[in-house]
């Protein structure tokens, strides 16, 4: 596993966001029409909110409403066209994700001609792993031949969140441990779920929890540290209910490695359930 550095700064686009030490991001205006929020492609799109230049490089829109007063555009993520990850992080490529709120607070109701203000602009960068070309790693032509990977993608929807470039090699690796499911699992698993004491479901539910769903990656303390490894780090993602913002699932995975050549492993992870939240009619 080759790695060139371990920082775990939050990745910010410079001129979109300000304050990206901890501060609050200053607010665009830009107005548009509710039926352009809908309907404008996304590179159109991108290029009205956030300008030309930054908008060149959007390649797909997630766009969100709010169901009541009408439906009306709440916020949309503008995805940038993949790159190879810098500093360079092997088998890693990097989008950067601007999520734009409009001021669907400000309507009570909403027709195609509303006009629409821009009240909050943040970026972060998101992260796609593939498969390592051939090549001696480090080298020139590897490089190229990741770079020309990352260029080839067409997509970026499904690009995960990860503390830095570093951390989503690391997460990819884990994830694709831990989702083999509980057949033949090696590593020491553990769950919290009150639906299911002996723990069945939390064990088949891992299949599906891929990074690119979790709504939230931290880095954590470890704690199952091997008195061989070299290496260690522990992440927290949090899995939100479909089509809610509710968590239903959290997992605290420890990862680690014996040397730098040797393959991540999983230590210790722990699943935990938490109920959807009775809603109340």
């Amino acid at each position: 596993m080759h790695r060139r550095s371990l920082c775990r700064n939050l990745v910010c686009l410079p001129l979109v966001v300000s304050g990206c030490g901890g501060g609050q991001p200053s607010p665009t205006t830009a107005v548009l029409t509710v039926k352009e929020a809908r309907t404008l492609a996304p590179r159109i799109l991108a290029s009205r909110l956030i300008g030309p230049a930054l908008g060149s490089r959007v390649i797909e829109a997630v766009r969100r409403e709010y169901p009541a007063r009408g439906g009306i555009p709440r916020e949309v993520d503008l995805y940038s066209q993949p790159e190879f990850a810098w500093p360079q992080i092997n088998g890693i490529c990097r989008t950067d994700v601007v999520t734009v709120e409009y001021d669907w607070f400000d309507h009570d109701n909403a027709s195609e001609t509303t006009p629409l203000n821009v009240v909050h602009v943040e970026a972060v960068s998101r992260y796609k792993a593939f498969p390592m070309p051939p090549g001696e790693p480090g080298s020139s032509t590897n490089e190229e031949a990741q770079s020309e990977q990352c260029a080839k993608m067409t997509t970026a929807k499904d690009a995960f969140r990860a503390p830095s470039a570093g951390d989503a090699q690391w997460l990819a690796k884990l994830a694709q441990e831990y989702m083999r499911g509980p057949v033949g699992r090696a590593f020491p698993f553990t769950c919290d779920d009150f639906q299911d004491l002996s723990c069945k479901r939390s064990g088949m539910a891992l299949r599906g929890l891929s990074p690119g769903r979790a709504t939230r990656v931290v880095a954590v303390d470890c704690h199952n540290r091997r008195p061989n490894d070299q290496i260690n780090y522990c992440y927290q993602l949090t899995f939100p209910y479909p089509d809610s913002d509710n968590v239903e699932w959290q997992i605290a995975v420890e990862g680690g490695m014996r040397n730098g050549m040797a393959p991540v492993e999983i230590r210790s992870l722990h699943l935990h359930h938490q109920r959807k939240p009775m809603v109340m009619h």
